[in-house]
């Protein structure tokens, strides 16, 4: 496919993961561009480099299904600043509620673990003295 075919394939109505873009190592950013009306704009958090567009990329070509795996597997954001992230978490499950319909208690749960396993990356408190 030549460059040119190749971008009109991805500015057609509907864009899909083809085997040209898939070795790319920047593979989340080139397809975040193509959701730029859904959230490529909105940083998840100031601190963070990650826009909404990277969650649901993640979640709809990644099969990403809880907070965590975005928040440290496919953005790394825990790893960069865990405050910021613990921070982005009820962001990042409003963007999980609307792309997989999900219910408020299920919601929920998402959020409990995302929090109790942001816990683990949290600086370390100075002890008191």
């Amino acid at each position: 496919m030549s460059r040119a075919g190749h971008a009109k394939f991805h500015f057609g109505i509907r864009h899909f993961l083809c085997r040209v873009c898939i070795p790319t190592c920047c593979q989340r950013q080139i397809h975040a561009a193509f959701l730029h009306g859904l959230g490529q704009k909105r940083p998840l958090h100031p601190a963070l480099p990650y826009s909404e567009a990277m969650v649901r990329f993640a979640i709809r070509y990644e099969a990403a299904r809880t907070i965590e795996d975005v928040l440290a597997r496919r953005t790394r954001a825990l790893f960069h600043d865990a405050t910021a992230a613990a921070a982005a978490i009820e962001r990042v499950a409003g963007i999980f509620a609307e792309e997989l319909e999900l219910s408020p208690e299920e919601v929920a749960v998402l959020i409990d673990a995302a929090r109790e396993s942001t816990r683990r990356f949290m600086p370390a408190r100075e002890p008191a003295g």
